[in-house]
C-alpha cells in the first residue's frame, strides 16, 4: 500500500524513484521490501512498496526538493515506522543533498544495493509453544486459559550468544 504524508491535499506532489538491487533471491522466495523516504530530522515523509523489478515510486510534497532526504530501503512495518525502528531490522539508506534531491524528482533514480545479509533475516518466521502462568501469589501461580501471546521482535542467535554470561567455573582444581 502507498502512503505518502498528506499535510494538504492541495499540495502539489512530487514522485522520488527508487531503484532496489536485491541480489540473489533463491526459488520463489518473495522479499517485501519498501521503500521509505525521511526528512533530515528523521521524519517519515512517505513510503512505497518495492515491485519484482526492484522499483518504488514514492510521493512527497513538491517542496521537499528543497530539503535533504533520508532513502531507506527495509522490510514491511506495520503502522508509521521509525528509523530506529527499521535499523533494528535491517536496512541500508542513502543521504540526499538537496541538490540530487531535485535530480531524482526530475526522473533519476536512487539506486541502492540490498545483501542477502541485510533482508534474509526479514525472511525468518518464529513459532512458539507453551503455556501463560499468572502469579496468584503465596507461591504459586495459576494457568491463564485461552491467552494470545503475540511475539514482535526475536533476536537471531548470533545476536544473542556474545550478550550470554559466561557460566563455567572460574576456579580451578588443586
Amino acid at each position: 500500500m502507498d502512503r505518502s504524508n498528506t499535510d494538504n491535499s492541495n499540495e502539489q506532489r512530487a514522485r522520488l524513484n527508487v531503484q532496489v538491487d536485491l541480489g540473489q533471491v533463491e526459488g520463489n522466495k518473495r522479499v517485501e521490501a519498501v521503500a521509505y523516504i525521511f526528512s533530515s530530522g528523521g521524519r517519515l515523509l512517505g513510503q512505497a512498496p518495492v515491485n519484482e523489478q526492484g522499483l518504488a515510486a514514492v510521493e512527497l510534497p513538491a517542496r521537499m526538493s528543497e530539503q535533504q532526504l533520508q532513502v531507506v530501503v527495509g522490510p514491511k512495518a506495520e503502522g508509521e515506522p521509525t528509523l530506529a525502528t527499521l535499523e533494528r531490522r535491517g536496512i541500508v539508506s542513502s543521504f540526499l543533498e538537496t541538490d540530487q534531491v531535485r535530480e531524482t524528482l526530475a526522473g533519476k533514480a536512487v539506486a541502492l544495493k540490498l545483501p542477502p545479509e541485510t533482508w534474509q533475516f526479514w525472511l525468518r518466521r518464529c513459532t512458539v509453544r507453551g503455556h501463560l502462568y499468572k502469579w496468584v501469589g503465596g507461591g504459586s501461580n495459576a494457568p491463564i486459559p485461552h491467552a494470545t501471546v503475540e511475539v514482535y521482535e526475536v533476536d537471531p542467535l548470533w545476536l544473542i550468544i556474545p550478550k550470554l554470561p559466561d557460566l563455567r567455573s572460574n576456579t580451578s582444581a588443586t
